[in-house]
């Protein structure tokens, strides 16, 4: 179905940014916090739209 289609292109553009974040987050020690997961501020919301925080967080940590 076309929902699940576009559920999975959204998922796997999230993933995609969060890869590429994750190498600035280990150079920068930087870390999203449960802010973005919770959107705290406007900016934490459309941060956590475009890219998977957990997943970048886990990468920079080398979990991944």
């Amino acid at each position: 179905t076309e929902g699940n289609t576009m559920e999975t292109i959204y998922y796997n553009t999230r993933k995609a940014t969060a890869y590429i974040a994750s190498p600035i987050l280990r150079i920068t020690g930087f870390r999203f916090s449960k802010d973005y997961r919770h959107g705290k501020t406007a900016f934490h919301r459309i941060v956590y739209a475009i890219v998977s925080t957990p997943i970048a967080n886990s990468i920079a940590d080398g979990i991944r």
